[in-house]
């Protein structure tokens, strides 16, 4: 799932073969794949957290492992109003 910027569909999805939850998404161009990870999906759809939580009431918890990255998923305008 991608959480900001555009929803986008044909996405890339890998991961490394051991640590699975060490995933990557990259839309657009086929992303080179690294030594040792796997491609889980070449079509995934991604979506904004304003639109994945759109109808699901009010958020009271959001645990995101995202490496530092919590700025970009949290930059959406309407999700922490």
């Amino acid at each position: 799932m991608r959480f900001s910027g555009q929803a986008r569909s044909g996405c890339t999805l890998y991961s490394d073969n051991i640590n699975v939850g060490d995933a990557h998404t990259s839309c657009g161009e086929d992303p080179p794949i690294p030594d040792g990870y796997s491609v889980r999906s070449r079509n995934a759809r991604t979506a904004t957290l304003d639109s994945y939580l759109a109808g699901s009431g009010n958020l009271l918890l959001l645990k995101m492992d995202v490496e530092g990255h919590e700025g970009q998923v949290t930059a959406s305008r309407n999700c922490f109003s």
